[in-house]
């Protein structure tokens, strides 16, 4: 265990990335020239690489949750399929949201939260296009926790425990995903956020208000979730895949502009991705080429530890690239009747498959 706490330990100086936890048009003329790579289907198709690579300027936090994209640029994936893709790092999600709207971004790597749902309201023209994160059976990548001396004691075996104790809720104010998980979660058992005394605190500093008990309880991240538990500060009552069952909880968004003019760049752009998504499924759900995907996140993530990749629970994206339509209507009125949101959206009409579409018709469909 000393052993254990000392790799684990070592993260807590990395945990800044995690702050965040924020109609088409004709398609585009063919490329011209054989192509230099290609990705070929199963069916012996290809998606040749263009004679001139295409500019995509794209937006993330680079948390773990962007694994599937840090793995396709680590691979060089983008570059098989003639992208040359600009990597722009954000502290938070919705950060990117003005850039995406400006047209100074192609595509974002978003969380589900009310800002992102007001950003819509606002005639932000965006698509959403693919997943990046669904609460998947044992795929529970956030969780409510109890500090371990009130579990071992019994004073919190259970949700209801927490009515009225001090709980870590990162962006609960502004209606944060974590708001929304907790809420459901609470819902679910007949209470309500205002039964508890929410503490709006970062994540980072979430395990150390635990160690000196400025919290009784909080919501965490991975891998945080990890350190907590290898360093016995608290014990988990609840993963994210219980407490909002196939919730749809991270997106890829295209700007509007992009999914019309740019659709050629879009295809390949969710072609690469989609690549890199399956070998990260492959990775943490078959364990399949587990260590080589583990090294490239190493390279692209501040989390360097292989074993920590040992420790955690990873998050699931859907490897064909399509979105739970019905928890994103879901999601959005459960933040309107919170008072999250003044105005709701057509949630179905911003989502556009066409690009999953076509990354399924070349790679194939996974199963």
């Amino acid at each position: 265990m000393v052993r254990l706490q000392r790799r684990c330990g070592a993260l807590a100086a990395l945990t800044w990335l995690l702050a965040a936890c924020a109609a088409p048009a004709a398609p585009a003329a063919a490329p011209a020239a054989p192509p230099a790579a290609a990705v070929a289907s199963p069916t012996g198709a290809a998606l040749a690489a263009p004679p001139v690579p295409i500019k995509v300027r794209q937006g993330l936090v680079g948390s773990l949750g962007d694994g599937p994209i840090l793995i396709a640029l680590d691979r060089g994936y983008f570059a098989e399929v003639g992208l040359d893709v600009e990597d722009n790092r954000f502290d938070a999600a919705t950060r990117m949201m003005q850039p995406l709207a400006a047209g100074q971004l192609d595509v974002v790597s978003a969380a589900l939260t009310a800002g992102l749902f007001n950003a819509f309201a606002r005639d932000i023209d965006v698509r959403v296009v693919g997943d990046r994160g669904v609460e998947s059976k044992g795929h529970g990548y956030n969780a409510i926790v109890a500090r371990q001396d009130l579990w071992e004691s019994g004073a919190i075996r259970s949700l209801a425990d927490l009515r009225g104790r001090k709980v870590g809720a990162a962006g609960y104010q502004a209606g944060s995903l974590i708001a929304l998980q907790l809420g459901m979660a609470l819902e679910a058992q007949g209470m309500r956020l205002d039964d508890l005394d929410l503490v709006d605190i970062t994540l980072p500093d979430t395990n150390a208000a635990l160690a000196n008990h400025t919290l009784d309880g909080a919501v965490q991240i991975e891998p945080l979730v990890a350190l907590g538990l290898a360093n016995n500060l608290f014990t988990v009552l609840m993963r994210s895949d219980e407490m909002s069952p196939d919730l749809q909880s991270a997106l890829i968004l295209y700007a509007a502009g992009f999914a019309r003019d740019q659709r050629d760049a879009g295809r390949r752009w969710m072609t690469a991705y989609l690549r890199g998504v399956r070998d990260y499924v492959d990775a943490f759900t078959r364990d399949r080429g587990r260590d080589a995907v583990v090294e490239s996140l190493a390279r692209q993530t501040t989390v360097k530890d292989p074993n920590v990749y040992r420790l955690i629970v990873p998050s699931y994206m859907n490897p064909n690239g399509y979105v739970n339509v019905e928890t994103l209507v879901g999601a959005q009125d459960w933040f309107g009747s919170h008072g999250y949101i003044p105005q709701k959206v057509d949630i179905p009409a911003l989502v556009d498959r066409q690009f999953a579409d076509y990354a399924v018709s070349v790679l194939g469909e996974y199963r």
